[in-house]
């Protein structure tokens, strides 16, 4: 699959590419822009933003769209990975390379979740 090329004013994307930005733009590729957002906004935030698009030298549906979009991937990116300390990696990966016994409470849980789906 090829990537559209980058215009001016385009987002980079993450260097982490998952399998939905993929599918993201397999999506944007087939589909036409039609679709929209509208906004009722004071004049003075349209006037910020306009002055704002001037000077990146985008228009202002330009700026908008890639100040959304940018701070959509923030908040996915913020939401979707775990931050762990170098200690709390360790004990994580210990754990994962030698799991405990599993005790009574997790055998009934096993137990009562294979029944479940008997």
């Amino acid at each position: 699959m090829q990537l559209p090329p980058l215009a001016r004013g385009d987002i980079l994307p993450p260097l982490r590419i998952d399998c939905n930005y993929i599918k993201l733009i397999a999506a944007m590729n087939e589909s036409p822009n039609d679709a929209r957002v509208t906004a009722r906004i004071p004049i003075s935030v349209k006037a910020t933003l306009q002055q704002a698009a001037d000077l990146t030298g985008a228009t202002l549906n330009q700026f908008l769209v890639q100040a959304a979009l940018k701070e959509a991937h923030r908040i996915l990116e913020a939401e979707q990975t775990i931050k762990l300390s170098e200690q709390d990696a360790e004990r994580v990966f210990n754990l994962i390379e030698n799991p405990p016994e599993p005790n009574q409470r997790l055998k009934e849980a096993f137990s009562r979740h294979k029944d479940f789906w008997q």
